[in-house]
């Protein structure tokens, strides 16, 4: 048996390399975006749930619904699962000559 503690859309993590506000990472299996900068090896928070903003490649279309990756060389999120961190869903389509894109974690 569980027992409820608390809601999970804000945790508290130990990223072992800085990070700053606003970027997607990664601590062990648990992805989501940091509300503030966290020094490493620090606890500090990580927002689990939510719609956030983000870039895509300009020449990428994204349809309503498409599992998007976030790609940490570039710092955008796009399709493509190899070498990259699932980042959630597109609440809405996008078309190709943006750049803007959301993504709902």
């Amino acid at each position: 048996m569980l027992t409820y503690q608390k809601s999970s859309r804000i945790i508290t993590v130990t990223p072992t390399a800085n990070v700053a506000a606003g970027d997607f990472f990664s601590v062990g299996g648990l992805t989501g975006v940091a509300p503030k900068a966290i020094a490493a090896n620090t606890p500090g928070e990580m927002v689990r749930r939510g719609q956030f903003g983000g870039k895509k490649p300009s020449a990428l279309a994204v349809a309503a619904g498409d599992q998007l990756y976030y790609a940490a060389a570039t710092k955008e999120l796009n399709k493509t699962s190899a070498g990259n961190v699932a980042a959630g869903f597109a609440p809405q389509a996008c078309p190709a000559g943006s750049t803007d894109i959301s993504t709902v974690l």
